[in-house]
């Protein structure tokens, strides 16, 4: 009996027990090889470091790209630590059962063995095997931690991701740093392009023409000094120069001449020029011109023509339709001042037209001035000058006053007649005009432009039977002259012919389709004829040719309602209204409204017999 207990003691004793330390001595060993804890809180410094630190490099984009990704491993990497955290708890709960059970065990032993003969042992199977499913699912959660070959490929993979950010972002840095050597290197070469500048500049060119105008006013003073010595009392003769700047406009360099000589006159000034010009005729020399003829003084203003009103084209019989003031403002504002000069001092304010180009200046019979057009130089600085003589010579002055108290055109320059007509015509004075476009016709017989625009004198002056010979003329001489068939259709349509006047419409549309004005003419035509539908079209026409026709939409109203297209006839009624106003035109904008007026009262009382117009 005491053999045996002693036999299955030894046997538990070495056998289970001896089980039971390999196992656990196997779990702590497998427990060493963990990794070493580390510091999350550090490594989250570490990575907002690196986040500045690539924020300073990168784009907003690419840092959102990468902070993303920081992120993500980041919240891998709490994943692992929050798996890791309960395996080394249960682990460490696990040693100190290990160790209690050593304990127990070594106690058990040494209480059993006094008694070893007489006891008989026998362990419970259950609880061992119960200890082993422990120790092995210990193992196997164990198992499943990731090693500490694991965590060096999540180091690999986290700094080979950052490598690649760093080095797209020092690319990026690279391109930049080339970007900067290069607008470095152009403002370099910028600069030293300024500092070249004067040398490239023509400065040499510039001080030799100075030098060459120097010389050749010192050479005309030395010269006329020698004529005066010669003669004795000889007049004096100054040659004036005036160099108009770059940065000038055309005329300003004759306006300082003008301006001197109306503070030195005290009697009479004589200031003839080729046309009226913006940079001289301003409001303020107006003013004084205005102040001159307070002191009493006689001004006296030619000029040789109205610029660009004075050209050599047809002009069409009704001026409403071709000129705009608000086209030659300028022009229309002057002669408005001029002609309230002339009504507030007769007796010491003249106007006139010479039909030349002209220049020329005469103050108190004490001096004149003749001078030129500006001329070209090769100066880039100074591009044009004006070269004048001032002169005492009592002979020239007084050829001067004549010139302008008797302006006399040669009788053979055809250009001289027809600019004094033209501008003539412009002024109002009709039978100066008819004059001049004589004269040009006896010049040249075959003028077509000539015979056009006397024939608009004629008819101003009430010869519309004389309108119509010369507007004839001018389409024999020219059959290309659409604006003189155009012209005589007005007027027959006036004298009551409307198919003659139809068919002259019909034929300058013929030569150019799109002359509105030949259109509109030709509509209120065919309105008078009865003919309401083609005027439509006509109207139509015109619209397609220029929209903001208010004229054209007012009849095409009227004809829209006469019909029976009341909406038509409102609708173009409205938009005409709309335009007049606008426009500024008050008379045609009221009618049109008494048209409307009417319109609506018609629509009303279904009476398409009434008139909204007059004269429609």
């Amino acid at each position: 009996m005491q053999t045996t207990l002693q036999a299955l003691a030894g046997d538990q004793k070495f056998n289970g027990y001896r089980v039971l330390q390999d196992q656990i001595n196997h779990l702590n060993r497998r427990l060493n090889k963990l990794p070493a804890p580390f510091d999350a809180g550090a490594l989250r410094q570490d990575v907002e470091s690196l986040i500045k630190v690539i924020g300073d490099l990168a784009s907003r984009r690419d840092l959102a790209r990468l902070e993303a990704q920081l992120e993500k491993l980041s919240q891998q990497n709490d994943a692992v630590e929050q798996s890791v955290a309960p395996i080394k708890v249960v682990t460490n709960i696990l040693r100190k059962q290990v160790d209690t059970v050593a304990t127990r065990m070594t106690v058990f032993e040494e209480t059993l063995a006094p008694h070893a003969s007489r006891l008989t042992v026998s362990l419970q199977p259950a609880v061992v095997d119960a200890l082993e499913s422990t120790v092995n699912a210990l193992e196997q959660r164990v198992n499943q931690l990731p090693d500490s070959h694991a965590l060096a490929n999540l180091r690999s993979q986290v700094e080979g991701l950052v490598s690649n950010q760093v080095g797209q972002l020092q690319q990026q840095l690279d391109t930049v740093q080339q970007q900067t050597q290069d607008l470095d290197q152009q403002h370099r070469t910028l600069r030293d392009w300024v500092h070249r500048l004067p040398q490239l500049l023509d400065s040499s060119a510039l001080h030799n023409e100075v030098r060459y105008l120097a010389t050749r006013v010192e050479w005309a003073e030395n010269h006329l000094v020698d004529l005066q010595t010669r003669v004795g009392t000889a007049p004096t003769h100054e040659l004036v120069l005036d160099v108009k700047q770059q940065q000038q406009s055309m005329g300003s360099e004759n306006r300082a001449m003008l301006e001197q000589a109306l503070e030195d006159a005290t009697a009479r000034l004589v200031v003839v020029y080729p046309f009226p010009h913006p940079a001289v005729l301003d409001d303020a020399m107006i003013q004084q011109f205005r102040q001159f003829l307070e002191r009493k003084g006689c001004l006296d203003i030619g000029w040789g023509h109205l610029g660009q009103v004075s050209d050599r084209v047809s002009r069409f019989i009704d001026h409403r339709r071709t000129i705009s003031p608000t086209e030659n403002e300028f022009l229309f504002n002057r002669l408005n001042q001029l002609t309230e000069l002339k009504k507030r001092y007769p007796d010491q304010f003249r106007f006139k037209v010479l039909g030349t180009d002209e220049y020329f200046l005469v103050c108190d019979r004490a001096y004149a001035v003749l001078g030129t057009e500006s001329l070209t130089t090769t100066s880039a600085v100074f591009p044009e000058a004006t070269v004048g003589v001032r002169t005492t010579d009592t002979g020239i002055i007084d050829a001067l006053i004549e010139r302008f108290d008797h302006p006399v055109l040669d009788e053979n320059d055809a250009i001289a007649y027809f600019t004094r007509a033209a501008t003539r015509y412009e002024l109002g004075d009709r039978a100066g005009a008819l004059a001049d476009y004589t004269a040009v016709l006896v010049i040249n017989s075959r003028d077509d432009i000539a015979f056009n625009n006397r024939g608009l004198v004629r008819y101003d002056l009430g010869d519309k039977e004389g309108a119509i010979a010369d507007f004839t003329a001018a389409v024999q001489h020219n059959p290309q002259n659409f604006i003189a068939y155009s012209n005589r259709g007005y007027v027959r349509s006036e004298l009551g012919d409307k198919s003659g006047a139809i068919a002259d419409y019909t034929a300058a549309l013929q030569l150019n389709p799109d002359y509105a004005t030949a259109y509109f003419y030709r509509g209120l035509a065919r309105t008078r004829l009865q003919d309401k539908l083609g005027a439509i079209q006509d109207y139509t026409e015109v619209l397609r040719l220029n929209a903001q026709d208010a004229s054209a939409y007012f009849y095409r109203g009227l004809a829209h309602a006469k019909v029976g297209q009341s909406m038509d006839a409102l609708r173009d009624l409205r938009q005409a209204a709309q335009l007049f106003e606008t426009q500024g035109d008050s008379a045609n904008y009221q009618q049109t409204v008494n048209a409307i007026k009417k319109l609506h009262k018609l629509m009303v009382s279904d009476n398409s017999d009434k008139p909204l117009v007059s004269n429609a």
